[in-house]
């Protein structure tokens, strides 16, 4: 997988800069814009700053403000989500930026989502890790790898930020 298709860095589309991040966001984060899939696309590093995949979020929401669907977003997107994984790389396999994660910091800031953790990130603190799911994940025996970097980091003490809404009451 490559990031050069995506323009990462270069370039993305207005929806990502109207959220309130910066040039310099989206040039250090590498983020791009997938014209074929009209997606804003955020790079996901592994610890060692290798590329585990890349992730597409939709400009369009998927309902509109009075929680019906939207049909442009139905005419754009069909019906596959609002965040699309190229390469369907295993999401609990990563803590959303635990690559910048700061050398000897004990705490780790946990938050819902890439935006969130990018968002964190542009106001200063590089201890935010993003999960990519509402909640961490585990595998068959009830192991959680994102436990384990959380412990290969170094990491003592956890403050869990998630979002006030379904998905993250239930990530509690």
């Amino acid at each position: 997988m490559y990031l050069a298709p995506f323009r990462s860095g270069k370039t993305t589309h207005k929806y990502f800069m109207d959220r309130g991040f910066t040039k310099q966001t989206v040039k250090e984060c590498k983020i791009g814009w997938d014209r074929v899939k009209k997606r804003v696309t955020i790079p996901v590093f592994h610890m060692d700053g290798t590329l585990a995949g890349v992730s597409g979020r939709a400009v369009l929401e998927q309902k509109l403000p009075n929680g019906k669907m939207n049909p442009k977003y139905r005419e754009v997107y069909g019906g596959s989500p609002k965040y699309l994984l190229y390469d369907n790389f295993e999401i609990s396999n990563v803590m959303f930026g635990s690559h910048e994660f700061p050398k000897g910091e004990k705490t780790a800031i946990i938050v819902e989502g890439m935006f969130d953790r990018l968002y964190m990130r542009q106001l200063g603190y590089k201890n935010a890790l993003g999960i990519i799911i509402a909640k961490m994940s585990k595998d068959r025996r009830g192991n959680s790898r994102q436990k384990d970097i959380l412990h290969e980091l170094g990491v003592k003490n956890v403050i869990f930020m998630h979002d006030n809404d379904d998905p993250g009451e239930a990530g509690k």
